[in-house]
């Protein structure tokens, strides 16, 4: 399967560069511009026929394509000999207006493209988040302006909006400060919430301090929960790291009282007013206390002190083992830590990893029972699906070309005032990377992305700087308007300056790339 995901990957990346030179050239044979080679990727021809005029040809390196023009260079027109004047069936014997619907008819290909793409995908349909409050990040803005848990999303700025991701995408590239609207529903009344998001210079966004809403996935493995909390991680210089908490360690009991999940933490917490706590924990097979003093982390909605020990859990921990169940033919031991769950397709078992008090790590293909305890695994985000019949999804494409063609503008203008870090431009690896999730998500969710990404190269291919088409459409403009073509020597300064900036920014995102991989892998 794995291979198959990685054709997919490159599939996608070649079949949308290839839509884009197919533009061209089905523009240039409209406009009687005699095409010298059509080619199917890049490199030396494996195969290639002539027919007519033009070299067909399938290349070595099979992303993509490119069209050849005669009277045209992959960057810019070429000088025809001195003192005679272009062929009727080069590029350059055509008028600015003819040459520029040939340099457009790519982008306008990508969108064409796209647009029939979203129907497909809208009709087989995709998995997505609702546009749904989750938890609140503790002293953000979100939480200052009132929006509680479970609120439902339905318009951001006047714009309707049904998922998180784009709630997300809209605060990620918002100017910082500024506030925004938020139409909300909550218990069947809706309401108006303006919101002004902050800068999150670790993520380098802007961001209002909202998770994306959650479920709980629960098994009947023959096991149950173990009380308390397992820490997974700890964060430098708060309570929980200087008092000795580490990475593993299960909180079982606060002052001597035993307490359930995240919500019986906090009571203790907030019962001990502010004061240092006992925390009892177990560390592989020992049981040990620690004295902790809570940090004061803000209010909550309702004017209730919160206080934080500055660490992330998990409540995946085993606790009662049923004997003869699934659990126990595993191998499963009480006070294991559930890392990984993978449910099978037809939901008779899960494919479970898990980390035992003593650190062994370990992972079985653990079966459902019809009866006994469930098991309440780390949450998953909620989803919904988003599915059109035929007359529908033609009406909701366009809308999402829309909201795809504002996020791609959102991410420019961010990144022109510094509202968003250039650390978040993705280069073709993590683009490789994140198709080749999409395509683990289902025809639909793969189908969805592609035309995403298609949108993107028809925007970002009218940038005005040479070689992408919107320089060469600047340049043409001004011919139109002069009525004489640029200074050749202005346009090869041009060019050369745009393959500089081209191969600088090629150079950033891929560095970009090895960081983000890196990161996805450790």
């Amino acid at each position: 399967m794995t291979f198959i995901r990685i054709v997919q990957a490159a599939l996608a990346l070649g079949v949308l560069i290839f839509i884009h030179e197919l533009g061209h050239f089905l523009a240039a044979k409209w406009a009687g511009v005699r095409v010298e080679v059509f080619s199917l990727g890049f490199g030396p021809f494996l195969f290639s026929f002539k027919k007519g005029q033009t070299v067909y040809a399938l290349s070595l390196i099979p992303l993509g394509g490119y069209v050849r023009m005669t009277g045209q260079a992959d960057v810019g027109p070429v000088k025809e000999k001195e003192g005679e004047p272009p062929p009727p069936d080069s590029y350059l014997a055509k008028t600015p207006l003819v040459r520029a619907v040939i340099i457009v008819a790519g982008v306008t290909m990508n969108a064409i493209f796209a647009y029939i793409v979203f129907v497909v995908a809208l009709m087989v349909g995709f998995p997505a988040i609702p546009a749904e409050v989750g938890a609140l990040v503790p002293g953000r803005p979100a939480e200052a302006a009132g929006l509680v848990q479970g609120d439902r999303i339905l318009a951001v700025n006047g714009s309707p909006v049904d998922r998180f991701t784009t709630v997300y995408q809209m605060v990620a590239t918002a100017e910082p400060g500024r506030p925004m609207e938020f139409l909300i529903e909550r218990d069947g009344v809706t309401s108006v919430v303006n919101v002004a998001p902050v800068r999150d210079d670790e993520e380098g966004i802007s961001t209002i301090g909202v998770v994306r809403p959650e479920e709980p996935v629960r098994l009947r493995i023959g096991a149950a929960n173990a009380a308390g909390l397992g820490v997974r991680g700890v964060q430098p210089d708060l309570p929980a790291a200087l008092a000795g908490l580490e990475a593993g360690d299960h909180i079982v009991a606060v002052n001597g009282e035993p307490f359930v999940g995240l919500e019986g933490l906090k009571a203790a917490l907030r019962k001990a007013g502010g004061a240092p706590v006992v925390v009892e924990f177990r560390r592989g097979t020992e049981k040990r206390t620690v004295r902790v003093a809570p940090q004061l982390a803000g209010e909550s909605p309702e004017g209730e002190p919160q206080y934080r020990l500055g660490f992330s859990y998990t409540t995946s921990i085993i606790g009662e083992v049923l004997p003869g169940s699934p659990a126990a033919a595993a191998g499963i031991v009480t006070g294991s830590f559930v890392t990984k769950i993978a449910r099978n397709a037809v939901r008779t078992g899960a494919e479970l990893a898990w980390t035992e008090p003593g650190g062994d790590q370990k992972s079985a293909f653990v079966g459902f029972v019809d009866d006994g305890p469930e098991f309440d695994a780390e949450s998953e985000p909620k989803q919904i699906i988003i599915k059109c019949g035929f007359l529908a999804a033609w009406a909701q494409g366009g809308t999402e070309m829309l909201v795809a063609g504002r996020m791609i503008y959102n991410v420019l203008a961010g990144l022109v005032h510094r509202w968003v870090s250039p650390r978040k431009l993705a280069g073709i690896a993590q683009i490789g990377v994140i198709i080749y999730s999409t395509a683990k998500e289902g025809l639909g969710f793969y189908l969805w992305f592609i035309a995403i990404f298609s949108v993107n190269l028809a925007v970002l291919n009218l940038l005005p700087m040479l070689p992408f088409d919107g320089g060469l459409l600047a340049f043409l403009a001004y011919e139109g308007i002069r009525g004489k073509p640029a200074n050749r020597r202005v346009m090869e300064v041009a060019q050369a300056v745009g393959l500089v900036l081209l191969l600088a920014l090629i150079v950033f995102v891929t560095s970009n790339d090895i960081t983000a991989i890196r990161r996805m892998f450790s």
